[in-house]
């Protein structure tokens, strides 16, 4: 099934690889400060995204659904961090339905920077949007973590809300649904609680 992470997490991977600073040139040495921020190595700090939310949290935020952890293993679906690179983890819970048309996907994906320095900003994050020539509009969302907006990345049958947040300088997480006939403004106000969900357990 393609229903996996899909183009929402797809997208945020791509906003991240273009916020992420370039390489040091050969034979430049790493500042011992920049050194120091990076220790420990993400890989041992950051959680499976799976653990970040339950099914039966979703099933109380999307009333009258319930849903199911995609069995994608996780060496497939997580990418462990090293000294210079950021470590990405992601999740996709199904909701069951008869089709495609009545089912709802939503994704979770957490990057842990390498170090404090390394994790784009917020505003960077947002730029990136038009970087992609995606003609996107974003919205902030006030009080959620370090920083957050969302955008609508669907189309006319089907929605890609997608909700970014900062927490703190080493973690951007993004929750994205994805389903039919949704009403906007209440498929943020679930995402948004989604959030706060995976923001307590970091």
């Amino acid at each position: 099934m393609q229903i996996r992470v899909g183009a929402c997490a797809a997208l945020v991977l791509s906003l991240a690889a273009c916020g992420n600073p370039a390489p040091a040139p050969q034979g430049d040495k790493t500042p011992a400060s920049d050194t120091a921020a990076a220790t420990p190595s993400p890989a041992a700090e950051t959680p499976d995204a799976c653990t970040l939310v339950t099914t039966d949290e979703l099933a109380a935020i999307f009333p009258t659904r319930s849903f199911t952890l995609d069995n994608m293993p996780p060496e497939k679906r997580n990418k462990p961090g090293g000294p210079r690179r950021n470590a990405v983890t992601s999740c996709t819970f199904i909701s069951n339905g008869a089709s495609i048309p009545d089912m709802m996907t939503v994704s979770v994906v957490l990057i842990t920077a390498y170090s404090d320095k390394a994790q784009p900003s917020i505003e960077r994050m947002q730029s990136g949007l038009s970087t992609l020539g995606l003609k996107i509009s974003h919205k902030t969302i006030e009080g959620l973590g370090d920083g957050a907006y969302w955008y609508n990345i669907g189309g006319n049958s089907r929605s890609g809300v997608v909700l970014n947040v900062m927490r703190n300088p080493r973690y951007w997480l993004t929750i994205s649904e994805s389903s039919s006939g949704q009403d906007e403004p209440a498929t943020v106000s679930r995402l948004t609680e989604v959030a706060r969900q995976a923001l307590a357990r970091l």
